[in-house]
């Protein structure tokens, strides 16, 4: 029994620190709304559209603590769309995933929340392009995904402070439910900003059940 709790207060503090990724994109997206109603209705269209396209992927994995990487960059391209919609001239994207990794099992939100972080940061810090970079890889077995963006790093001294830094933290908590080994660090390196996480190995579904059971 006392097994038992345990794993359910473990699985609450997981859906909770789950549900705190979602209203953050919302935000986001209506913000992109707002910014194009009366200038540039087809464009807003687009944008529903695709908060439609993200919404239905996530309230299709509602329970779920990981997702096939395939699943998270299709959701995060969703995000892209609306992100190059608000900011045409500013955003220029690129990513090269190693095909075999494709399958690999990844927190929900881990990549989206890393590319939040990316453009959000590298608005602020970089007047010019911000180059995002997706590279996803297998690194001696395990799995490599890194993120990087035109700026500099910006590390809040707030504890409190509600910014990349909660969402960053939120992140660290989440990959703790599925991969205690996992490695993460954010650094600056020749004007870019990058964001790398190494995940203990290429893990499958049935690895994440036995794992939570």
């Amino acid at each position: 029994n006392k097994l038992k709790a345990e794993g359910l207060a473990q699985q609450a503090k997981w859906m909770m620190l789950r549900y705190q990724v979602n209203p953050h994109f919302l935000f986001n997206a209506l913000n992109s709304i707002r910014a194009l109603i009366g200038h540039d209705n087809e464009k807003a269209r687009n944008i529903v559209t695709k908060m439609s396209e993200y919404f239905r992927y996530s309230l299709s994995i509602e329970k779920k603590t990981a997702v096939a990487l395939k699943e998270e960059i299709d959701a995060v391209e969703n995000y892209l769309e609306i992100q190059k919609v608000r900011y045409p001239e500013r955003l220029k994207i690129s990513k090269v995933i190693d095909p075999k990794v494709i399958d690999c099992i990844i927190p929900v939100f881990s990549i989206q929340t890393l590319i939040e972080n990316a453009i959000k940061y590298g608005l602020k810090t970089h007047e010019g392009v911000i180059d995002i970079n997706i590279n996803v890889e297998n690194l001696n077995e395990k799995l490599k995904i890194q993120i990087s963006n035109t700026g500099k790093l910006v590390v809040s001294k707030e504890k409190h402070s509600e910014g990349t830094n909660t969402g960053l933290e939120n992140l660290k908590s989440r990959l703790r439910f599925l991969d205690k080994d996992f490695q993460f660090d954010l650094f600056e390196q020749e004007n870019k900003v990058i964001a790398s996480l190494l995940l203990s190995k290429c893990s499958k579904y049935e690895d994440i059940e036995n794992n939570n059971s």
